[in-house]
């Protein structure tokens, strides 16, 4: 045999592990990609799960003519809010505002009740507002809100 000969074998030997070096180091970059996204899959999906656990509720100020202004409290969440409770950090009394309806037994997403305001009767011009709800997630989730009365 010819050194000549050799060559081309030689050639096939390099060839062949280029190709499975090549191959091993691209597999391991994919693989590493595939956990990657797989791992952003799992947390996705398990935000999403405790997302639709959640309610949300909050409120709008807006005026009623005469009768004065009503909050008009809505869960924007996509769970049901049960025992949905309001507490005025700012300490309003009874004659402001008719609580008659509260602690409210449940409000399903994209439901909403009003608060009727006496806003004559209110000498602040904003108040504050703390919603505390029960959901799938957590009992006494709360969110607190500012609001503009005149």
């Amino acid at each position: 045999m010819k050194i000549l000969d050799l060559v081309p074998i030689v050639i096939s030997i390099i060839s062949i592990l280029g190709t499975l070096f090549t191959y091993i180091k691209h597999d391991k970059k994919i693989k590493k990609q595939e956990a990657l996204l797989n791992q952003y899959q799992i947390n996705k999906i398990e935000v999403e799960k405790t997302e639709r656990k959640k309610a949300l509720v909050k409120a709008l100020c807006y005026d009623e003519g005469q009768a004065g202004k009503k909050l008009r409290i809505y869960n924007a969440g996509i769970a049901k809010a049960t025992n949905v409770r309001i507490e005025f950090v700012d300490g309003l009394s009874s004659d402001v505002v008719e609580m008659e309806q509260f602690p409210f037994r449940l409000l399903n997403p994209q439901d909403y009740t009003d608060i009727i305001f006496n806003i004559y009767s209110c000498s602040k011009t904003t108040i504050t507002v703390q919603f505390i709800w029960d959901d799938d997630f957590q009992k006494d989730n709360t969110f607190e809100q500012d609001f503009t009365v005149r």
